[in-house]
Protein backbone atom coordinates (compact mmCIF):
# COMPACT_ATOMS: atom_id res chain seq x y z
CA UNK A 1 0.00 0.00 0.00
CA UNK A 2 1.68 3.61 -0.90
CA UNK A 3 0.86 5.83 1.78
CA UNK A 4 -0.08 9.58 1.18
CA UNK A 5 2.78 11.52 1.61
CA UNK A 6 1.35 13.54 4.98
CA UNK A 7 1.55 9.62 6.12
CA UNK A 8 4.84 8.68 5.61
CA UNK A 9 7.02 10.70 8.50
CA UNK A 10 4.22 9.06 11.19
CA UNK A 11 5.15 5.81 9.17
CA UNK A 12 9.18 5.93 10.05
CA UNK A 13 8.25 7.05 13.45
CA UNK A 14 6.29 4.10 14.15
CA UNK A 15 8.84 1.81 12.92
CA UNK A 16 11.80 3.87 14.87
CA UNK A 17 9.75 2.44 17.88
CA UNK A 18 9.18 -0.72 16.77
CA UNK A 19 13.06 -1.63 17.12
CA UNK A 20 13.28 -0.53 20.30
CA UNK A 21 10.07 -1.75 21.42
CA UNK A 22 10.54 -5.33 20.39
CA UNK A 23 13.94 -5.76 21.74
CA UNK A 24 12.12 -4.83 24.82
CA UNK A 25 9.58 -7.30 24.56
CA UNK A 26 11.94 -10.31 23.82
CA UNK A 27 14.49 -9.35 27.36
CA UNK A 28 11.19 -9.01 29.19
CA UNK A 29 10.16 -12.42 28.10
CA UNK A 30 13.32 -14.26 27.76
CA UNK A 31 14.35 -12.67 31.51
CA UNK A 32 11.52 -14.67 32.50
CA UNK A 33 12.26 -18.14 30.68
CA UNK A 34 9.48 -17.77 28.53
CA UNK A 35 10.31 -19.44 25.22
CA UNK A 36 7.55 -17.24 23.37
CA UNK A 37 10.23 -14.71 23.13
CA UNK A 38 10.96 -16.41 19.75
CA UNK A 39 7.82 -14.96 18.76
CA UNK A 40 8.57 -11.47 19.33
CA UNK A 41 12.20 -11.83 17.48
CA UNK A 42 10.00 -13.32 14.50
CA UNK A 43 7.95 -10.08 14.52
CA UNK A 44 11.14 -8.16 14.37
CA UNK A 45 11.92 -9.86 10.60
CA UNK A 46 8.61 -9.00 9.38
CA UNK A 47 8.65 -5.21 10.75
CA UNK A 48 11.83 -5.04 8.81
CA UNK A 49 10.81 -6.79 5.70
CA UNK A 50 7.26 -5.91 6.09
CA UNK A 51 6.25 -9.35 4.63
CA UNK A 52 4.37 -12.13 7.08
CA UNK A 53 6.20 -15.12 8.17
CA UNK A 54 3.88 -17.08 6.14
CA UNK A 55 4.93 -15.03 2.85
CA UNK A 56 7.73 -16.35 0.58
CA UNK A 57 10.83 -15.25 1.88
CA UNK A 58 11.67 -13.97 -2.00
CA UNK A 59 9.44 -11.44 -1.02
CA UNK A 60 12.18 -9.89 0.81
CA UNK A 61 14.23 -9.39 -2.46
CA UNK A 62 13.67 -5.31 -3.38
CA UNK A 63 11.26 -5.16 -6.38
CA UNK A 64 10.79 -8.79 -6.72
CA UNK A 65 6.87 -8.42 -7.81
CA UNK A 66 4.08 -11.01 -8.50
CA UNK A 67 5.10 -11.11 -12.33
CA UNK A 68 9.03 -12.58 -10.97
CA UNK A 69 7.92 -14.05 -7.99
CA UNK A 70 5.73 -16.20 -11.16
CA UNK A 71 9.05 -16.93 -12.72
CA UNK A 72 10.78 -18.44 -9.70
CA UNK A 73 8.15 -20.81 -9.34
CA UNK A 74 8.01 -21.69 -12.95
CA UNK A 75 12.18 -22.48 -12.19
CA UNK A 76 11.68 -24.19 -8.25
CA UNK A 77 13.26 -21.22 -6.91
CA UNK A 78 11.95 -20.70 -3.41
CA UNK A 79 14.37 -19.03 -1.00
CA UNK A 80 16.83 -16.50 -1.72
CA UNK A 81 19.77 -19.15 -1.61
CA UNK A 82 18.02 -20.91 -4.92
CA UNK A 83 18.74 -17.39 -6.37
CA UNK A 84 22.25 -17.10 -5.28
CA UNK A 85 22.56 -20.82 -6.67
CA UNK A 86 20.80 -20.05 -10.28
CA UNK A 87 22.99 -19.69 -13.58
CA UNK A 88 24.01 -16.28 -14.61
CA UNK A 89 21.05 -16.99 -17.69
CA UNK A 90 18.24 -18.62 -15.34
CA UNK A 91 19.05 -15.16 -13.10
CA UNK A 92 18.98 -13.11 -15.96
CA UNK A 93 15.49 -14.00 -17.11
CA UNK A 94 13.95 -13.94 -14.22
CA UNK A 95 15.43 -10.30 -12.93
CA UNK A 96 13.82 -8.27 -15.62
CA UNK A 97 14.25 -4.78 -14.69
CA UNK A 98 16.49 -2.02 -15.32
CA UNK A 99 19.95 -1.88 -14.03
CA UNK A 100 19.34 0.74 -11.15
CA UNK A 101 16.38 -1.97 -9.77
CA UNK A 102 19.25 -5.01 -10.57
CA UNK A 103 22.06 -3.39 -8.48
CA UNK A 104 19.90 -3.10 -5.20
CA UNK A 105 18.92 -6.49 -5.81
CA UNK A 106 22.35 -7.67 -5.66
CA UNK A 107 22.93 -5.58 -2.67
CA UNK A 108 20.62 -7.66 -0.63
CA UNK A 109 21.75 -10.63 -1.48
CA UNK A 110 25.33 -9.49 -0.85
CA UNK A 111 24.04 -8.71 2.38
CA UNK A 112 21.98 -11.43 2.72
CA UNK A 113 23.17 -14.00 5.45
CA UNK A 114 24.19 -17.20 5.03
CA UNK A 115 25.30 -18.84 8.25
CA UNK A 116 26.03 -22.54 9.60
CA UNK A 117 26.16 -23.31 13.68
CA UNK A 118 27.69 -26.07 15.25
CA UNK A 119 27.83 -26.43 19.35
CA UNK A 120 29.76 -28.39 21.72
CA UNK A 121 28.33 -29.39 25.56
CA UNK A 122 30.90 -29.55 28.25
CA UNK A 123 30.62 -32.81 30.57
CA UNK A 124 27.36 -33.42 28.11
CA UNK A 125 26.92 -36.97 30.08
CA UNK A 126 27.37 -35.17 33.44
CA UNK A 127 24.62 -32.94 33.75
CA UNK A 128 22.99 -32.38 37.35
CA UNK A 129 19.41 -30.79 37.90
CA UNK A 130 20.37 -26.21 38.78
CA UNK A 131 24.06 -26.14 38.22
CA UNK A 132 25.45 -24.51 35.35
CA UNK A 133 26.64 -26.04 32.05
CA UNK A 134 28.47 -24.20 29.55
CA UNK A 135 27.66 -24.74 25.83
CA UNK A 136 30.14 -23.47 23.06
CA UNK A 137 28.28 -21.83 20.01
CA UNK A 138 30.45 -21.82 16.76
CA UNK A 139 28.69 -19.85 13.95
CA UNK A 140 30.32 -19.09 10.70
CA UNK A 141 29.44 -17.30 7.95
CA UNK A 142 29.98 -18.08 4.40
CA UNK A 143 32.59 -14.81 4.03
CA UNK A 144 32.89 -12.30 6.65
CA UNK A 145 30.29 -9.31 5.68
CA UNK A 146 31.38 -6.16 4.46
CA UNK A 147 28.58 -4.36 5.79
CA UNK A 148 25.91 -5.11 8.36
CA UNK A 149 23.63 -2.78 7.20
CA UNK A 150 20.44 -4.01 6.49
CA UNK A 151 18.81 -4.06 2.96
CA UNK A 152 15.13 -3.89 3.29
CA UNK A 153 13.17 -2.24 0.13
CA UNK A 154 10.40 -0.86 2.99
CA UNK A 155 12.33 -0.56 5.93
CA UNK A 156 12.75 3.52 5.59
CA UNK A 157 15.54 3.51 8.61
CA UNK A 158 19.08 2.65 8.92
CA UNK A 159 19.41 -0.72 10.81
CA UNK A 160 22.31 -3.28 11.67
CA UNK A 161 21.77 -7.21 10.93
CA UNK A 162 21.73 -9.03 15.14
CA UNK A 163 20.72 -11.93 16.17
CA UNK A 164 19.77 -13.75 18.81
CA UNK A 165 21.17 -17.33 20.24
CA UNK A 166 17.95 -19.44 22.20
CA UNK A 167 18.63 -22.25 24.39
CA UNK A 168 15.05 -23.90 25.08
CA UNK A 169 12.70 -26.81 25.73
CA UNK A 170 10.15 -26.69 23.34
CA UNK A 171 7.61 -29.68 25.30
CA UNK A 172 7.94 -27.70 28.00
CA UNK A 173 8.28 -24.23 26.91
CA UNK A 174 11.02 -22.99 28.78
CA UNK A 175 13.85 -20.89 27.76
CA UNK A 176 16.82 -21.20 29.85
CA UNK A 177 19.51 -18.82 27.81
CA UNK A 178 19.22 -16.07 25.67
CA UNK A 179 22.47 -14.20 24.26
CA UNK A 180 22.29 -11.00 21.95
CA UNK A 181 25.26 -11.26 19.55
CA UNK A 182 26.42 -9.58 16.53
CA UNK A 183 28.25 -12.10 13.51
CA UNK A 184 31.12 -9.54 12.78
CA UNK A 185 33.46 -11.85 11.49
CA UNK A 186 33.50 -15.32 9.30
CA UNK A 187 34.22 -17.28 12.20
CA UNK A 188 31.96 -16.74 15.38
CA UNK A 189 32.44 -18.55 18.67
CA UNK A 190 30.21 -17.43 21.88
CA UNK A 191 30.14 -19.16 25.58
CA UNK A 192 26.55 -20.04 26.99
CA UNK A 193 25.76 -20.70 30.18
CA UNK A 194 22.14 -22.51 31.04
CA UNK A 195 20.77 -24.86 34.00
CA UNK A 196 18.05 -27.74 33.84
CA UNK A 197 16.34 -27.81 37.23
CA UNK A 198 14.36 -30.80 36.25
CA UNK A 199 15.98 -34.33 36.13
CA UNK A 200 15.05 -36.73 33.45
CA UNK A 201 15.31 -37.21 29.48
CA UNK A 202 15.18 -33.30 28.07
CA UNK A 203 15.60 -32.55 24.58
CA UNK A 204 17.25 -28.97 24.10
CA UNK A 205 17.11 -27.27 20.90
CA UNK A 206 19.57 -23.88 20.21
CA UNK A 207 18.38 -21.21 17.79
CA UNK A 208 20.24 -19.18 15.87
CA UNK A 209 17.41 -16.47 15.35
CA UNK A 210 18.64 -13.19 12.94
CA UNK A 211 16.31 -9.76 14.12
CA UNK A 212 16.48 -8.66 10.42
CA UNK A 213 15.79 -11.01 7.20
CA UNK A 214 13.73 -14.05 7.01
CA UNK A 215 14.43 -17.77 6.32
CA UNK A 216 18.30 -17.25 7.83
CA UNK A 217 17.65 -19.16 11.31
CA UNK A 218 19.45 -22.29 12.43
CA UNK A 219 18.64 -24.34 14.78
CA UNK A 220 19.26 -27.92 16.31
CA UNK A 221 17.69 -30.16 18.69
CA UNK A 222 20.16 -32.44 21.09
CA UNK A 223 19.23 -34.72 23.74
CA UNK A 224 20.70 -34.57 27.30
CA UNK A 225 19.60 -36.91 30.44
CA UNK A 226 20.10 -34.57 33.56
CA UNK A 227 20.41 -37.20 36.86
CA UNK A 228 21.39 -35.78 40.21
CA UNK A 229 23.59 -39.34 40.87
CA UNK A 230 25.65 -37.57 38.39
CA UNK A 231 26.66 -35.41 41.51
CA UNK A 232 30.11 -36.43 42.75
Amino acid sequence: IELPFSLQNDLKTILGMMTPLVNTLVDILGGNGYLNSTIAMDISQMVTQAIWDVDSPLRQIPYFDENILQKCAEKKVETVYDIMALEDEDRDEILTMDNDKIITVAKFINNYPNIEMKYTLENAKNIVPNELNKLTVVIDRDDKPESLSVVSERFPLAKNEGWWIVVGETSTRQLYALKRVSLKEEHNQYEIEFMLPETGEHSITLWCICDSYMDTDKEVTFEVNVNKNNII
